[in-house]
């Protein structure tokens, strides 16, 4: 954290809506373990189907879908640097410190800066850059 970042602050509301979900869900044993399932899964499987596309151009001799998996490789790298730097700036601690009993945390996690969120920034490029590509191009394949 730098001495000059730009406190961003949770509002109350949100504060007491993280903990009644927080709260409801810890309720529901399925839903306990679905969510922290659900939270990764895209992203860590979107690695696995750019890889799968780099090799299915190269299998097919063709620069297309090599060109397309780097592309979207690209697009998700640069929202992940343009977080890291609003987050430098940026200080904005997660909503679940309104929690108090933190053994009973949905998803735990490392403490880190919550704003922007890495998975929607990801997740968000990954779309647009897909749909992006797949306009362009005239690919359904792709949209």
């Amino acid at each position: 954290m730098i001495k000059n970042s730009i406190p961003i602050l949770e509002p109350v509301w949100g504060q007491k809506l993280m903990v009644v979900l927080n709260n409801w869900i810890n309720q529901h044993y399925i839903l306990t373990k679905l969510i922290p399932f659900t939270a990764d899964i895209f992203v860590f499987t979107y690695p696995v189907y750019l890889l799968g596309l780099y090799f299915w151009g190269i299998n097919k001799r063709s620069t297309y879908y090599k060109e397309a998996a780097l592309y979207i490789f690209f697009s998700s790298a640069s929202a992940v640097a343009v977080n890291l730097v609003i987050q430098f700036f940026g200080q904005k601690a997660r909503p679940d410190t309104a929690i108090l009993n933190k053994s009973h945390l949905l998803l735990p996690h490392i403490p880190t800066d919550s704003f922007p969120s890495d998975h929607a920034a990801v997740s968000a490029a990954i779309a647009m850059s897909t749909m992006l590509r797949g306009i362009k191009n005239k690919d359904p394949f792709f949209i």
